[in-house]
């Protein structure tokens, strides 16, 4: 399964987005965090809910969610998206 998104795909099955062609492997959390906002879309996703999700039975802190959000951010804008 994929999901379209501007110029790049989420591949679900290698947990890959394919920006322009090109492959950049992103890490579990990463994944999950893009993999769950795309399927949910064009709904909101409540911090509580991504952080129940991301991060089950674990007592995080209120910075971990945003923090995950900025380095896939990263992650994506190096990749050229």
């Amino acid at each position: 399964m994929e999901f379209q998104f501007a110029n790049a795909r989420l591949n679900v099955a290698t947990q890959c987005v394919i920006i322009d062609e090109r492959s950049t492997q992103l890490d579990d959390r990463a994944f999950m965090l893009l993999h769950c906002l795309l399927q949910r879309r064009p709904q909101v996703c409540s911090h509580a809910d991504l952080v129940k999700l991301l991060w089950p039975n674990t007592v995080v802190s209120d910075w971990s969610l945003p923090k995950l959000v900025s380095d896939l951010r990263s992650q994506l804008n190096r990749a050229g998206l």
